[in-house]
């Protein structure tokens, strides 16, 4: 007699509880275990419909990592009413009970087609209505403008439950995974400056529906069309101006720079014309269109641009940003930078410092010496005894002087000599 506390399923019948002992006998203990832990609920299904593969090459790892999805997502929407559903066909039904799946094959057909997709879609979607976030930015009796702040708020606004109730054409409006990723991808938050926001609008009276904004700037009308710039002004003219004031106050501006062509554009920090934005370029921390910056000079170590007043010129002849040659040391003499990658050392490639931190670059130093005592520069140097150069202050320490007693002695033995020249006279 088969004892079910073995088969750990209650739920099997008597001839599943049989083949299930029948399968352990008959197999290896580790194909057995790895199929049997694949989905425990089916496991005697799984077992039998992978005895029966044609492709018998299948490995147990693949065999799991398969299956299992498989089954997970036919359990799923067994639970939510799949098979009862009006999305269910006719010759679906009888699936309902696994054992009518005759193979691997045929459940993989099942899960993969496109009634159960949308059947999964509508599950997932189904309380889109009480999820939907967005901003409502103005109504009256011929207008409605919405700002959707998620997908299933294009769900909401794309669908029957706006408009005439039919449901509208855009890519981010259906109950479907690939809408929701189109919606990833069009999404824009508000404070971006180059993209307005999504905003659906809707004629109260006609029904028209139009969506607006997104990373592509779209202005699309309900079968996602785009506008032309007369239909778009079009538009634009007949809302009412508080319309565009608070729809403006949701998108920080966007929304009437995207309709009058002007989206991202930018005024130029230099002259104040109003360009596009990749036409610009940055200089010091400020927006610049491209005829103005071409008239700069370029930092020759970032390459970036540099306004006259801010240019630091080199003894080497470059010109760098306040940021690069701010570590370079100046000439005493001219003013330039001395353009060395050593900071404040006795010999630069480039030029001097002497101990003092006084500096001369390459094209003023060999104006100057430096004491070989004290390491300053000097521009009257005096050559000592040992035949080095130094300044007035060290000088004396490197000259011989003659010595006051010789001087004395020849003094005194010149007047003993005078002296005896008149005795003797």
């Amino acid at each position: 007699m088969i004892q079910y506390n073995i088969l750990r399923n209650p739920t099997r019948t008597l001839e599943e509880a049989a083949k299930y002992q029948f399968y352990k006998n008959i197999m290896d203990e580790e194909t057995f275990n790895t199929l049997n832990k694949i989905y425990p609920k089916y496991s005697v299904w799984v077992i039998d419909k992978y005895l029966k593969l044609s492709d018998t090459t299948l490995s147990k790892k693949d065999a799991e990592e398969w299956i299992r999805p498989l089954l997970e997502t036919y359990e799923k929407i067994s639970k939510q009413g799949f098979f009862k559903s009006e999305l269910c066909p006719p010759e679906f039904k009888k699936f309902q009970d696994i054992q009518n799946i005759g193979s691997l094959e045929t459940l993989h057909f099942l899960i993969k087609n496109r009634w159960v997709r949308d059947f999964i879609d509508q599950q997932t979607y189904k309380n889109y209505k009480k999820e939907a976030l967005y901003v409502v930015a103005y109504t009256d009796e011929n207008w409605t403008i919405i700002r959707p702040d998620n997908f299933l708020a294009c769900i909401l606004l794309g669908g029957g439950d706006f408009g005439d109730g039919t449901q509208t054409k855009w890519c981010v409006s259906t109950k479907s995974q690939s809408s929701e990723i189109n919606f990833e991808r069009y999404y824009t938050p508000v404070g971006d400056e180059e993209h307005c926001p999504m905003i659906f609008i809707q004629n109260n009276k006609t029904k028209e529906r139009w969506l607006v904004g997104g990373s592509d700037d779209l202005i699309n009308d309900d079968e996602d069309d785009e506008l032309d710039e007369k239909d778009t002004k079009k538009l634009l003219d007949s809302l009412p101006q508080e319309a565009i004031q608070k729809t403006d106050a949701i998108t920080n501006g966007t929304f009437s720079e995207l309709m009058t062509g002007d989206i991202g554009r930018i005024n130029c920090a230099n002259c104040g014309d109003r360009v596009n934005k990749e036409n610009t370029s940055e200089v010091e921390g400020e927006t610049w269109c491209e005829s103005c910056a071409q008239d700069l000079s370029v930092c020759s170590e970032c390459e970036t641009y540099v306004k006259d007043d801010s240019l630091i010129r080199t003894d080497a002849g470059r010109e760098l940003c306040e940021k690069c040659g701010k570590w370079l040391e100046t000439c005493d003499q001219c003013g330039n930078k001395i353009d060395s990658q050593e900071n404040m050392s006795r010999y630069k490639s480039a030029g001097w410092c002497d101990s003092s931190g006084t500096c001369y670059c390459s094209n003023c130093w060999e104006d100057h010496t430096i004491c070989d005592e004290c390491d300053n520069f000097t521009d009257n140097p005096e050559r000592g005894d040992d035949g080095n150069y130094y300044c007035p202050d060290c000088i004396d320490d490197h000259k011989e002087e003659p010595e006051e007693e010789e001087e004395e002695e020849n003094i005194l033995e010149t007047s003993k000599k005078v002296f005896r020249f008149k005795r003797i006279k």
